[in-house]
């Protein structure tokens, strides 16, 4: 079986004419299948991508190579996703969710490209995509809480604190029997804590913006009031000229009189 497995690989890769059985795709793709089972990644995302690289296939097996390729595709992602390869599990599981809608694994993919997104950081793009998966599929897959998990942990990345721990919270509220609660007690206490100590800072930002605040109105009305005693110094100042000025005129009015009398 391997050396017929080994002479069809090798006449597909140097012709590139010839026709492959579909029982040929079957066993290159049952081989990939048992390596990922196995954890041989390496080995699992070659046969796969072997499998979606088919273009030529027997009369009448068309209909069948498309499935192989399509899980080809959503198992190449599953390998990826298990090396951590977010980008490229990325790319497989939208393959699946852009070429193959009708296949029996395009809810599990479209849940899982979601998922790999918010392991990616695309946060934005992964909330888009498990919402659309929970309001079109909800618990068809058995993957309602998961969606949901992943959903809030979008949210935690979008530092979306409230929404969140709502999200959280509906999730044991609704699956209490999820396989993921201890997970997310423990995220619910650190959002929580989060979310307190924020409404702590923020309480302090409020008290610094309203001292800030009254040591405006306390300078305004300081400069508003050396604004006032300036004016009532020049007044005083002009009142002083003008006595000192009219006792002048009483002074010489005096000595005018004076002069008169002494005539």
């Amino acid at each position: 079986m391997k050396r017929r497995l080994i002479f069809f690989l090798l006449l597909f890769f140097c012709t590139g004419v010839y026709a492959l059985e579909i029982t040929d795709v079957r066993d290159i793709y049952l081989k990939a299948v048992k390596e990922l089972a196995e954890n041989n990644l390496s080995e699992a995302i070659s046969g796969f991508k072997t499998v979606t690289a088919i273009k030529d296939i027997a009369p009448g097996s068309k209909e069948a190579l498309i499935r192989y390729q399509a899980r080809a595709y959503y198992f190449l992602g599953d390998a990826y996703f298990m090396e951590k390869d977010y980008v490229q599990a990325v790319q497989n599981y939208e393959i699946v969710v852009k070429n193959y809608q009708d296949s029996e694994i395009y809810t599990k993919a479209l849940y899982k490209l979601g998922r790999a997104l918010i392991l990616d950081n695309l946060y934005s793009d992964g909330i888009k995509i498990l919402n659309d998966y929970i309001a079109k599929y909800g618990d068809k897959d058995s993957l309602g809480d998961n969606a949901l998990y992943w959903l809030a942990r979008g949210f935690m990345g979008l530092k979306d604190y409230h929404v969140a721990l709502n999200t959280m919270e509906l999730i044991l509220n609704k699956y209490p029997d999820t396989a993921l609660a201890y997970d997310i007690r423990g995220f619910i206490d650190k959002l929580q804590s989060i979310i307190n100590a924020e409404a702590e800072q923020d309480k302090k930002v409020e008290t610094m913006i309203s001292e800030v605040d009254q040591l405006k109105e306390k300078n305004l009305k300081l400069a508003k009031e050396k604004e006032l005693l300036e004016k009532i110094s020049e007044l005083l100042l002009i009142k002083q000229r003008l006595l000192e000025i009219k006792a002048e005129k009483i002074s010489l009015l005096i000595q005018i009189k004076e002069q008169r009398s002494a005539q």
